[in-house]
Formats: structure tokens, C-alpha cells, sequence
């Protein structure tokens, strides 16, 4: 795996000898938590208003391979009333339940056991640095949701297979079982357990988070009705 990562960019692994890329970044086509959802070439903010596509993939997932500290990344930029901020979530590998790559259908699922952070690009003007987002711009589906399912893009897909490799192989190959073969998303995101009073107060969602998005036809007008 390692032939096609440059040397400056690899650390090598004392125990197995694997040379593993500090971080591999991959183009996705769109990122969806709940009913949160980031597309590349929609429109609306929270639909995916995106900055065109400026030498960075307006919308990726970067695997992030530092011992102790491994992380994916999704990053994706809106404009608009956002003004134009960079968002990330940041996952954790420990956080990781469970991860299937669809390799039909490009699916990447990622199931999860804790929440993820929550992250925003900060400018004082002088200097831009990556901080705690202000606020939820998931509206909350970060928070209540466990499953991230994100579409990698046609310049993404196989970089992709590259990183979830060496995630495999990644700390003496501790995550090679969060891999899944197959995996098939749950109708409802039940979310992520709640104790105490909050979890009586608890109530589950009616609406399937996973249902398939219908587009309208629109109607041809009828040539035969007399004006």
C-alpha cells in the first residue's frame, strides 16, 4: 500500500514495518447525518450550497493516521448566510462501531458510538485556525444520530478503499474487525443511548431517516386540451 504515498508524508510502524501515510484525503460526493445532509452541486443552505471546487474537493473525508489519535474527517464548505465557513466532523477511531464501504452503490456507512466534534475555520484577519463550532450546524443531528453515511465521488472512490486498508492495519490492525463486509442501514437511527431523566423525556422519531428520496416528474402539459 505504501509504494504510492511519498516518503515525507509516511511514518512507518516499528511492530509490523507497514509505512503508513500521516493522513489520506478522499472527494465525496456528499456527507448525510439524520436528516443533515451536505451534497455537492445542490442548492440551499443545509441542502449544500458549496464553494466551487477551488484545488480542494469541496466536500472530503480525511483519515487522519497518528498513534493515540486517529481520526476521519468530514470537511465541507457553505456559503451564503453562513458566509462561507469551513465545518468539520471529526470522528474518532475509537468511536467507531462499525464501517462499510458499498463499492456497488459507493456508500461509505459509518456507525458510531460516541458524538463526534464538532469544528469551524476561525479568522481573526490575520490568521484562520480550526476551533469548537459556535453552534450546531447539523441542528442537532450530530448529537442524536449514529449513523454518517457519505457518497464518495467518482475522483474519490478508490483512494478511499486505500484508506479504510490502512485503517484495517492501522495500531497492530486493533480496528480490522469495525470493517464490515456487508451492512444495511437501519430504517430509524435509533441514536445514541440516553440515561437518566432524559431518557424518559425521550421520544423516538415517525419519520424513517433513511427513506428513499422521491423526485417529482414534472407534468407534460396536454396537447389535445382546447384553450
Amino acid at each position: 500500500l505504501a509504494s504510492s504515498i511519498p516518503s515525507s508524508s509516511t511514518s512507518v510502524d516499528k511492530k509490523s514495518g507497514i509505512q503508513f501515510p500521516k493522513s489520506i484525503t478522499c472527494h465525496l460526493s456528499s456527507v448525510r447525518v439524520g436528516e443533515y445532509q451536505i451534497q455537492e452541486g445542490s442548492g440551499g443552505i443545509s441542502k449544500g450550497l458549496l464553494a466551487k471546487h477551488k484545488g480542494k474537493p469541496p466536500i472530503s473525508c480525511t483519515f487522519h493516521f497518528t498513534k493515540g489519535l486517529g481520526k476521519i474527517v468530514w470537511e465541507f464548505k457553505e456559503k451564503g448566510t453562513l458566509g462561507g465557513k469551513k465545518f468539520r466532523i471529526s470522528i474518532k477511531f475509537d468511536a467507531i462501531k462499525a464501517m462499510h464501504l458499498n463499492v456497488a452503490t459507493w456508500n461509505f456507512i459509518v456507525e458510531l458510538k460516541t458524538q463526534p466534534t464538532l469544528s469551524e475555520l476561525s479568522s481573526d484577519g490575520k490568521k484562520k485556525k480550526w476551533v469548537r463550532a459556535k453552534s450546531d450546524f447539523t441542528n442537532g443531528n450530530a448529537k442524536s444520530k449514529r449513523f454518517h453515511v457519505a457518497k464518495a465521488h467518482a475522483l474519490g472512490l478508490r483512494t478511499l478503499g486505500e484508506a479504510i486498508g490502512y485503517f484495517e492495519l492501522f495500531e497492530g490492525e486493533k480496528y480490522t474487525k469495525i470493517v464490515q463486509k456487508t451492512m444495511s442501514l437501519p430504517d430509524i437511527d435509533t441514536g445514541f443511548r440516553v440515561k437518566g431523566r432524559a431518557a424518559k423525556r425521550k421520544i423516538p422519531s415517525s419519520i424513517p431517516d433513511f427513506k428513499p428520496i422521491v423526485v417529482e416528474k414534472k407534468q407534460k402539459p396536454d396537447e389535445n386540451r382546447k384553450n
